[in-house]
């Protein structure tokens, strides 16, 4: 199906804002891209479909702007949000903030055409340590940023979204946190080496 407007990747952090029963819950996500018409972010806490909020984006340099929008769609953590009302402003700071980033449509494609084979090479020969810890937590941390890469994040981008789910579900658990930042340090080290 042809999108009306063109999504561009657009990486930052974002505030959901949503009002249930009596409580104002605040929610931290991660911007993966936006339109003029909506935008899609990584949310650790649930969202309903249909729900409405009121996002935080800071589409300007030290300037958040609060636009309302309604939860369109949800696959895992990455939600999809509709813009409800958008000023002639916003949509111009949008336009503004994407203007030299590339549409996600080829961003992916460029994406989709490395990764297999990276993950070919990967494959074929795999480190000592990855051996050693196919079973472990670190391959487990590996495999989920390799998802997100794949999705179209940037390598850093991608290991802060996976310790930042980590986090939600181990919750006091240091240990297991101690290792997942190691694991994330690895992580990068070895797409620096281009093994990844």
């Amino acid at each position: 199906m042809e999108r009306i407007t063109p999504r561009y990747v657009f990486e930052a952090r974002v505030r959901i804002r949503v009002q249930r029963a009596s409580q104002n819950l605040t929610m931290e996500g991660w911007a993966r891209d936006i339109s003029e018409t909506g935008i899609s972010a990584f949310v650790a806490q649930g969202l309903i479909i249909g729900e409405l909020v009121t996002l935080e984006i800071p589409l300007a340099a030290s300037h958040w702007h609060s636009i309302p929008a309604k939860v369109a769609r949800c696959i895992g953590t990455q939600y999809g949000f509709q813009f409800t009302a958008l000023s002639p402003g916003q949509r111009e700071n949008i336009r503004f903030a994407v203007r030299d980033r590339p549409p996600i449509g080829d961003y992916d494609r460029s994406t989709d055409a490395k990764f297999p084979e990276h993950q070919r090479e990967t494959e074929t020969r795999p480190s000592t340590k990855e051996q050693e810890t196919q079973r472990d937590f670190g391959t487990h941390f590996s495999d989920r940023a390799r998802k997100l890469l794949k999705q179209g994040y940037t390598p850093k981008v991608a290991v802060e979204l996976v310790l930042h789910e980590m986090e939600f579900e181990q919750g006091n658990n240091s240990s297991a946190m101690e290792k997942a930042r190691a694991d994330a340090e690895d992580f990068l080290r070895r797409v620096r080496q281009g093994l990844i």
